[in-house]
């Protein structure tokens, strides 16, 4: 989740800081086994990349929750952007993103982009499969 492309954005400003990231993933999809044509059809374009994008929010989340929870500390460096909604050194450190941290309401997203679909153009009709 730490990329030049991630944006995050902060708001500190209530006694739940809230944090808000939206993770740009870009995929190249080398082959179609379900056989479902992805190529032609955008709406199974779209009902896939939501899949990913729901199953990738769903295991980030869970990470969140137990750095949060078990952990109680930021792995993801967050404190860089939350020291940066201060004006001065001394109110960061009065803040204490440590403590603020655990109880922060966080949201990720992830924005999928299909790059292409790989060298098979168009998946394999069950027709064409012989025993």
């Amino acid at each position: 989740m730490k990329t030049k492309d991630t944006q995050i954005e902060m708001d500190l400003s209530t006694d739940t800081p809230k944090v808000d990231v939206i993770v740009p993933v870009k995929f190249e999809i080398l082959s179609i086994a379900s056989g479902i044509d992805y190529i032609e059809n955008l709406e199974k374009q779209k009902i896939l990349k939501d899949s990913i994008a729901s199953s990738l929010e769903d295991k980030a989340m869970r990470l969140v929750n137990r750095t949060q929870q078990e952990f109680k500390g930021d792995p993801f460096q967050w404190y860089l952007i939350a020291r940066k909604e201060f004006w001065t050194l001394d109110e960061y450190i009065k803040y204490n993103w440590m403590k603020s941290y655990p109880r922060a309401e966080v949201n990720i997203r992830f924005d999928i982009k299909t790059v292409n679909f790989g060298r098979q153009f168009r998946p394999f009709k069950k027709e064409e499969i012989k025993d």
